[in-house]
């Protein structure tokens, strides 16, 4: 799921889609658009800091908070990835394929199941769970924008996040559906290995 949200968090080409779909480029100008949201995936990445004035006080100590949980999100999966990385060499050099194979479709499986979970909570209720997201991730009440006044909220729609979540969805079906094969596949020939 972190792997699917690295993929898509600062993929420029989807935020330009949106752009297009959600005529944010006819309401604010593809110059502004393209120009502001460079500068803030910039910022949000680590690479630069926000000097735009597009953005206003409020919605820039909002955006230090999406930047620190973005943080966040990114170190745990670096973490959680090296943590895989170690296990599954460990489970190769002591030659342990079966229970490779074992651990990688489960947690394909596992995961899949989660995901339609996820997807019945997104397709049932979107706004309850985008609200829940909100309340859970930040201590305060930032995140609470008005569209007449907050080009942030006029930027990225609630439907955005919605596409981003969905997005995230299939990136993250496609890499557990491989792990899962990949698991089946390690296992049928650790098992066939082991009888010959």
């Amino acid at each position: 799921i972190l792997a699917g949200f690295r993929f898509v968090v600062f993929d420029k080409e989807f935020y330009s889609n949106e752009f297009v779909k959600y005529g944010i480029y006819d309401k604010l100008g593809k110059d502004t658009v393209d120009s502001n949201s460079n500068d803030l995936l910039g910022y949000l990445s680590g690479k630069s800091e926000l000097t735009t004035d597009f953005f206003n006080a409020r919605e820039k100590v909002h955006l230090l908070d999406v930047k620190v949980l973005i943080k966040q999100a990114l170190f745990t999966f670096n973490i959680i990835g090296i943590i895989i990385l170690l296990l599954i060499s460990y489970l190769i050099v002591k030659k342990r394929f079966n229970e490779l194979g074992n651990v990688a479709f489960s947690s394909g499986i596992t995961t899949l199941l989660l995901l339609i979970l996820f997807i019945g909570a997104i397709v049932y209720n979107f706004d309850k769970l985008f609200l829940g997201f909100h309340l859970i991730s930040f201590n305060n009440d930032l995140w609470v924008l008005n569209p007449e006044t907050d080009n942030l909220i006029v930027m990225f729609p609630e439907a955005f996040f919605y596409d981003i979540s969905m997005k995230i969805v299939v990136i993250t079906g496609i890499f557990s559906s491989v792990l899962m094969i990949s698991g089946l596949i390690v296992r049928h020939y650790s098992v066939k290995t082991i009888k010959y």
